[in-house]
């Protein structure tokens, strides 16, 4: 999995990824409008509940005074459902 920020596009861009013996297959790439997730890779972990939770802000408050990364978040839940 990996969930980062794309500051050109304001998006949030997570990929899932399925490794079976040594193979990488893509299953899934989505982009969230409204938010980003911060820089901090540290807050971003599967939770004990089957979800995905990420430190992030709305695209209004990523960016701090001066044009710095702002250093508040919230967290976000990701539920994955199965088709």
């Amino acid at each position: 999995m990996t969930l980062h920020a794309d500051p050109y596009e304001s998006t949030g861009d997570l990929q899932l990824f399925h490794v079976k013996q040594g193979k990488v297959i893509p299953m899934i790439s989505v982009s969230f409008k409204e938010w980003m997730p911060t820089w901090k890779e540290e807050l971003l972990f599967w939770g004990k509940d089957g979800h995905i939770y990420a430190a992030a802000n709305h695209i209004n408050g990523y960016w701090g005074e001066e044009g710095s990364l702002s250093e508040r978040s919230q967290f976000i839940r990701i539920k994955l459902l199965e088709d």
